[in-house]
């Protein structure tokens, strides 16, 4: 019998909504009197909401842009919030990239109320058809997490090349030329995952939670997610017990927990339905590990292809 599994630590309280944003900010602006600027003469300041948004602005910026990440290493960022002390680094910012589709609710809040005294602002998914977390139902919430798609990810650094070029037009040849290497390597990318998951035995991605939709949905797989869109959701036993009973009848033989989130939950109904359990990451951020190793998005990507292709026992 599965039993419900409570999550290891409770989601912490909104610093936001226990300090009003209007105070974060006003003791952010503050804090701007005495801060000096992020931003070499000589580079843009780019600040990021989180990982794969930093690569990408990197990427294409190379050594013109100082780019920093707000939700910092080994940080999972759907519960995360910056401090006033991070309101200060984007108040400063030549230019503020976001993934929006609900990733970063404080995002919409900051935006309005830096106003015009605020950086550039790139909203990496605007004009993306985006996909609900349970297709067919309308109230379902929007699935943010279009970077694990090799071909919107290509959507996103053009976005970011783009905003880059208006701001910095003398320098608008080499934010082109870098962007289309690695627009070439996304491309690269892509087919690998065309080719890696063509020929599977299972095409049933079942995952901690809900991530991976729009990657299933460019390379032909059916997701299913224990939870809902954050991993913090905890699925009802009636919710397991019913997976259980299905996945059985698929003959699932792999659930994939992530990086970043508690696996006891995975784990349960791998054991219920004697499957094995393994690791995709979601990419939302760097672990400790991964940053230590140098590891980046193309890499960790590639990194799940393999894993994938295990799972789903692909030829």
């Amino acid at each position: 019998m599965i039993q419900s599994l409570k999550s290891a630590a409770s989601t912490p309280p909104s610093r936001w909504a226990a300090l009003g944003l209007g105070l974060a900010l006003a003791a952010a602006l503050l804090a701007c009197q005495t801060q000096t600027p992020p931003s070499s003469a000589n580079q843009l300041s780019v600040v990021a909401s989180f990982y794969p948004l930093y690569e990408f602005a990197r990427q294409v910026g190379d050594d013109l842009v100082k780019v920093s990440s707000l939700a910092p290493t080994g940080v999972e960022p759907h519960a995360w919030e910056p401090s006033p002390r991070e309101v200060v680094e984007v108040s400063q910012a030549d230019l503020f990239v976001y993934n929006s589709a609900g990733l970063e609710p404080w995002a919409d809040r900051l935006i309005k109320e830096l106003g015009a005294t605020g950086p550039r602002v790139v909203n990496a998914t605007e004009g993306m058809a985006l996909r609900r977390a349970e297709e067919g139902l309308k109230d379902s919430p929007l699935d943010p997490h279009v970077w694990l798609d090799p071909v919107r990810a290509q959507q996103q650094v053009q976005a970011i090349s783009t905003a880059l070029q208006k701001l910095d037009p003398d320098h608008a040849q080499s934010y082109d030329m870098n962007t289309n290497a690695y627009l070439t390597l996304l491309g690269q990318l892509d087919q690998e995952y065309l080719a890696g998951l063509r020929n599977c035995e299972s095409r049933t991605l079942v995952t901690t939670h809900a991530s991976f939709g729009y990657l299933a949905s460019r390379y032909g797989l059916t997701p299913i997610a224990i939870s809902g869109l954050t991993p913090e959701a905890e699925p009802s036993p009636g919710r397991l017990a019913q997976l259980a009973r299905d996945l059985k009848a698929q003959r699932v033989t792999a659930v994939y927990t992530e990086t970043l989130v508690n696996p006891a939950v995975a784990e349960t109904l791998a054991l219920e339905i004697g499957a094995q359990v393994l690791v995709l990451n979601p990419i939302e951020g760097l672990t400790p590990t991964e940053e230590a190793q140098g590891k980046d998005y193309v890499g960790l990507m590639r990194d799940n292809l393999a894993t994938l292709r295990k799972g789903l026992r692909c030829s």
